[in-house]
């Protein structure tokens, strides 16, 4: 079956229609887990029940971050600007990562699936897909690249602490850099977002928690808010054939 006929018949089957049902059911779900989370943060007197509340608030940011993905491939609304908006909030604001950064690695993962030369995606410092990738780390590298299969969880627990930094840089960058604010197509407005939102992740957790504690939460949240966005990742790779340079896929 060619491609035409293959969009034809998912055309014609709607599975390409816009849900606006359930991405509201979705989006006022999260909201709701997200007030439970907050609310049992500044309430609860009881450190044990605020570390699985870092459990539950990696799940919930993480949900939101599904609603950037979806939002900044445009498929929530028609208009978008009003798809741009919501990447921004959902991103932005609440998972802590530059919806447009993203995007723009996004983009050029699905432009060149496993392509050794243009996938971002299977360019991991700690990870090696081919054998070329694994002879040309050096010192540390490549003893974790060796031995991947153990070391991939924990490389992927750090996976939300690398991105968010990564994004805020990046951010931060485009104010100076022509070559970044070109890749950032909003750059100021996830400024304010990053920072509103990095601003009270912190201010709750270590007003109601302290430093002390407020540090192990911060820690066990993002580490498993990684390891949450690491395991989605691996899913959609398993399995995928690698193209190496110079190479076509179907």
């Amino acid at each position: 079956m060619d491609y035409i006929t293959l969009r034809k018949e998912v055309i014609d089957a709607g599975l390409l229609e816009r849900q606006y049902w359930f991405y509201f059911y979705k989006l006022m779900f999260n909201v709701l887990l997200l007030s439970i989370s907050v609310f049992v943060l500044l309430t609860v007197d009881n450190f044990a029940l605020q570390l699985l509340n870092a459990v539950f608030l990696a799940f919930i940011v993480v949900q939101f971050g599904l609603v950037m993905h979806d939002a900044d491939h445009q498929q929530v609304f028609k208009s978008p600007r009003n798809n741009e908006l919501l990447g921004m909030i959902t991103g932005s604001l609440i998972l802590n990562v530059s919806s447009s950064a993203w995007t723009e690695v996004h983009n050029r993962h699905h432009s060149s699936p496993n392509h050794v030369d243009a996938d971002p995606d299977i360019e991991i410092p700690g990870l090696a897909y081919t054998e070329e990738q694994a002879l040309g780390k050096k010192g540390i590298l490549k003893f974790v690249a060796k031995y991947q299969a153990y070391f991939w969880l924990l490389i992927m627990s750090f996976s939300a602490f690398s991105i968010r930094l990564n994004h805020h840089r990046k951010v931060f960058l485009a104010f100076f850099v022509k070559a970044e604010r070109d890749r950032l197509k909003h750059h100021l407005s996830e400024a304010i977002l990053l920072g509103m939102g990095t601003s009270l992740y912190f201010w709750l957790v270590f007003s109601s928690l302290g430093a002390g504690k407020g540090v192990v939460f911060t820690i066990v949240n993002y580490l498993l808010t990684g390891l949450y966005m690491g395991t989605i990742f691996a899913t959609n790779h398993k399995g995928m054939p690698i193209v190496n340079k110079g190479g076509k896929s179907d």
